[in-house]
């Protein structure tokens, strides 16, 4: 396993470590971003547009549940995305899904 820099950063050389990862990853990070708050945006948007403008208080708190969901997912997905990137283990969509579970849940799964 290559070796971390632990040193203390400026300001500078952190924000450019957020924007070049950022620009080699921006297709997943947007991918995430579109997948997991792509859905609660649309079924806000379609609740809104059937009601009329007037969203009765059951409406608004789907919008509320799906909004809080979306935004656990995006959180999660995309500290998992950034945190593969920077230790070099960069995982794309093409990834068949059940690997990242097998990885993980191998390293913190109760050994029997």
């Amino acid at each position: 396993m290559a070796q971390l820099a632990l040193r203390p950063l400026s300001t500078g050389e952190i924000l450019d470590g957020a924007f070049v990862l950022l620009r080699r990853h921006f297709g997943l990070l947007f991918g995430i971003a579109v997948v997991c708050q792509g859905v609660p945006t649309a079924v806000e948007l379609y609740i809104e547009l059937a009601s009329g403008g007037r969203v009765d208080p059951m409406g608004g708190l789907i919008i509320r549940i799906l909004n809080a969901v979306g935004t656990l997912l995006v959180t999660g997905a995309t500290v998992r995305a950034v945190s593969d990137a920077y230790l070099g283990a960069y995982r794309d969509w093409a990834m068949p899904s059940g690997t990242g579970w097998r990885s993980s849940a191998g390293s913190s799964a109760p050994r029997s």
